[in-house]
């Protein structure tokens, strides 16, 4: 059976405000580099990405597989969950080796990172990242949020009590502060939020909470766009759209 870490590992941001930190979870069964990242894919996000700035609190009893990897000897290292070339490294001392290493491991006790044969076995980390890159309408990126994790794994994940994630509520300055950076990785102009309009009032999903202080063209339901989504490029506090439209989304881990 597979032991899943009972403790939740946060990734502390310079953002430290925000509820939409996205956490690592740690699985204490050896796999390969593959078979984590397929696990990791099925049920969560993807293996964990450490970006610059952020800083690892918690801890795990064995080395662990992020989602570093390299395809060949001489290319460069990227993340399996975005795909990116890694602008920021933390390789122990006399790492990377120059080998055919095309893996890597986070040694448990300084979080510093080793190169390793992709085919080797080791615990993970998985990530539950915020921001998903498929294109779905906001009723189905509601929907792709709630189906990923239960919070009583043996009661159904669609219960309205019994999921564990949510469309993203963005409301204080440290949410859009740190929901900014992932909109603008998205490859559509717009992502998805946990805003709705739905009998004569704007709430957040996740919680139910009511939102007051819109703006005049979306008070009443005035204007026909009644979901809420992240504009790249833009400072604005809420922003509307149709919600049959197909856009990325974020979501987040409620607290």
């Amino acid at each position: 059976m597979m032991r899943k870490a009972s403790v939740l590992l946060l990734l502390f941001a310079a953002v430290c405000g925000s509820t939409l930190r996205p956490g690592f979870t740690y699985y204490n069964e050896p796999k390969t580099w593959s078979e984590a990242q397929t696990f990791c894919r099925e049920h969560h996000s993807d293996l964990a990405t450490i970006r610059a700035g952020e800083e690892l609190e918690g801890s795990f009893h064995n080395d662990v597989w992020i989602g570093l990897f390299k395809n060949t000897k001489d290319s460069e290292w990227k993340w399996s969950e975005t795909d990116e070339i890694a602008n920021f490294t933390n390789w122990a001392f006399g790492q990377p080796k120059l080998n055919d290493d095309k893996c890597v491991v986070m040694f448990k006790h300084n979080h510093k990172w080793n190169d390793k044969r992709c085919d080797s076995k080791f615990s993970f980390l998985c990530s539950d990242e915020s921001l998903v890159k498929e294109r779905k309408t906001w009723d189905q990126a509601l929907r792709h949020c709630r189906l990923l994790e239960a919070e009583n794994p043996n009661e159904p994940v669609d219960l309205t009590w019994n999921y564990r994630y949510d469309l993203a509520s963005v409301r204080t300055e440290d949410d859009r502060a740190y929901a900014r950076p992932r909109a603008g990785e998205a490859s559509t102009d717009q992502v998805w939020t946990g805003l709705r309009f739905l009998a004569g009032q704007w709430f957040w999903t996740g919680d139910g909470e009511a939102v007051q202080d819109v703006d005049e063209e979306m008070q009443c339901g005035r204007t026909q766009r009644f979901c809420g989504v992240l504009v790249k490029n833009s400072t604005k506090r809420y922003e509307t759209e149709d919600c049959s439209k197909k856009l990325n989304f974020l979501c987040y881990r409620k607290p």
